[in-house]
């Protein structure tokens, strides 16, 4: 291969890779520098081997056609010419099918327009000779700047008593409340029963809907989905609405999140408020943002993204973050495990210490999980391997608190945990999955509360509270005025007076499209009632029938009518259903995740 070419295309890989990262570096993302100059090493590295390749492409080109094929021209503009495609497919029309005509057929302008443009430049860039490689490599050193720039933290002056605690607040997904130790003594979740025994458990926390970004949505924001319009995964948060972040850090906090799931992705609004919000699922931070591993991926992952990270990488961020930033307050630190959520892969020592049984009738699995977990047909070793997911996320849960411990910061720190929804183990039929009901196993979660000198230790609050008051509360908890946020704080619950709260829980009946039917459920006072919008309705006593196995309404037509005029009046003034993103990246995210049929 002619050394030209060879020079052209690594000094080409270098600018090229260091102007994406560059352009691609955000102080969110909280990267440290040597996570940075790992990234942009990696974007180097990447660009200048597809850059080798097509150089020798062009030499054999040459070779067989004669040397009037403008290499020089087309090397030169075949890195910019991908870049720009992959830039048109992946942020400007992500959320389209490449079969769409505007997406291929921009990308097939691009690639001619690339063609003729390196023809035509061909000779003048050849004339340029050392000029052209002081260019590419200034390309590269202010790519390099920016890149470092870039990722460095934003310096916000902040104006608030470093008296105030600082807030930690965990959400585990999938996970309901008889799954850990404060609720069912058989379970072995050591970090829960630290935080009950130093804290208040709410025994009956009841989730504003089953599923992830509706229900985080609620606990944030203090509106429920049948008031934010939010009732579907993949749905963008509306811009006007408040939440704990934006509250804390208007007031000075600093913020940062560490999620797990796709659902809970920037993409849809959720960084907002957050000095850092690291939703980055890959080993490598920032490597999945390139043009060329995103390609990549959308060929080797279903997904087109990575869906989901597990929760001990996503701890030792959160920890990595807690040591640079957190050592002064204060400070709001939201760590989410994803674990939980089926498929069930608890890692050694939480796996199940036997194999599954299989052959046997088939268990209706949920169709997102893969061929071999449908051959599995052992309820009881699923239910296990789901228990085991959650002992590994208590686990996180522990890595955090001895964390905090070691370096004095745990009495300083108000300590939340709640599952935004929990998991139907083979209740009503419904095998080892969310979303779909609104009966309890998916509805009952667990809620958690350590704050010294504001909590008493081993206290347990008996009625029931509706999720959605955990806005007002994180922000009683660290003493920030919250008069705007709607629901009422927890708080005074655990001076002795237990009032029970009405709740209403909202699911779709068909997911991701514009209009959804629509199911509401209403618990009050001991009764449920299920109103779906396309199936009957129903009516329970939850203190004779927990199980919710008996309907009462053809009994008890008086008391259905009473329920159902209360919902009716609880959803008076509901803003309008949000339709979900329709893009492809969101419905196969959300399809691999089992959040579609």
């Amino acid at each position: 291969m002619r050394a030209p070419l060879v020079r052209l295309a690594c000094l080409l890989g270098l600018a090229l890779g260091a102007a994406e990262v560059g352009l691609r570096a955000d102080p969110r993302l909280g990267l440290s520098t040597q996570a940075a100059l790992t990234w942009l090493g990696l974007a180097c590295g990447i660009s200048v081997a597809v850059l080798l390749a097509s150089a020798l492409g062009l030499y054999l080109l040459v070779r067989l056609a004669g040397p009037r094929v403008p290499a020089a021209g087309w090397l030169a503009l075949a890195g910019v010419t991908l870049h720009g495609a992959l830039a048109w497919r992946f942020d400007l029309h992500s959320f389209a099918r490449i079969s769409e005509p505007h997406v291929w057929g921009g990308l097939l302008g691009i690639a001619l327009g690339g063609l003729a443009a390196g023809a035509l430049l061909d000779r003048p860039l050849r004339a340029a000779g050392r000029g052209l490689d002081a260019a590419v490599l200034l390309v590269f050193v202010v790519g390099t700047g920016a890149a470092l720039l870039r990722s460095l933290p934003e310096d916000r002056a902040r104006r608030v008593d470093p008296g105030h605690p600082n807030l930690v607040l965990i959400t585990l997904d999938t996970v309901r409340a008889d799954a850990l130790s404060p609720w069912n003594p058989a379970r072995d979740t050591p970090a829960a029963a630290r935080l009950a025994a130093e804290g208040a458990t709410f025994e009956q926390a009841v989730a504003s809907a089953p599923l992830t970004e509706p229900s985080h949505l609620a606990m944030l924001s203090g509106q429920p989905p049948h008031r934010s319009g939010v009732v579907a995964n993949g749905t963008v948060l509306p811009a006007d609405l408040g939440r704990v972040p934006e509250i804390l850090r208007s007031a000075g906090w600093k913020t940062a999140a560490f999620v797990s799931g796709f659902p809970l992705h920037a993409r849809y609004g959720w960084s907002r408020g957050f000095d850092v919000y690291d939703d980055d699922f890959g080993t490598v931070p920032g490597l999945h943002r390139l043009s060329l591993v995103r390609a990549w991926d959308a060929l080797a992952r279903p997904a087109h993204t990575l869906r989901e990270r597990r929760g001990d990488r996503t701890a030792r961020r959160a920890l990595a973050w807690l040591d640079t930033h957190g050592r002064t307050g204060p400070w709001f630190l939201w760590l989410h495990l994803f674990d939980p959520h089926g498929p069930y892969e608890p890692p050694p020592p939480f796996a199940p210490s036997r194999d599954p049984v299989a052959g046997g009738p088939a268990l209706g699995l949920p169709a997102f999980w893969p061929p071999r977990w449908q051959a599995v047909t052992d309820a009881a070793w699923l239910t296990e391997a789901y228990l085991g997911e959650v002992r590994f996320a208590d686990a996180q849960v522990g890595r955090v608190l001895d964390h905090l411990a070691a370096s004095d910061r745990l009495d300083a720190t108000a300590v939340v945990l709640v599952s935004d929804h929990g998991e139907s183990l083979g209740e009503h039929g419904y095998a080892f999955d969310h979303g779909d009901d609104l009966y309890d196993p998916s509805l009952v979660v667990p809620l958690l509360v350590r704050a010294p000198g504001r909590v008493p230790p081993g206290s347990r609050v008996a009625c029931q509270v509706p999720t959605s008051d955990l806005a007002r509360t994180l922000l009683d908890l660290v003493g920030v005025p919250g008069a705007d946020v709607p629901g009422t704080s927890l708080l005074p619950l655990l001076q002795g007076t237990c009032v029970e709260r009405e709740v209403v829980a909202t699911t779709v009946a068909t997911r991701n499209v514009a209009d959804p039917p629509v199911d509401h459920a209403l618990r009050s006072q001991g009764f449920k009632w299920i109103r779906p919008e396309v199936r009957p309705p129903g009516l329970f006593d939850l203190g004779a029938d927990p199980g919710e196995v008996r309907d009462l309404a053809p009994d008890r037509p008086a008391e259905a009518a009473r329920l159902d005029a209360l919902l009716e009046a609880r959803l008076a003034g509901s803003g309008p259903v949000r339709a979900p993103d329709a893009g492809m990246a969101t419905l196969e995210a959300l399809e691999a995740l089992g959040y579609l049929e």
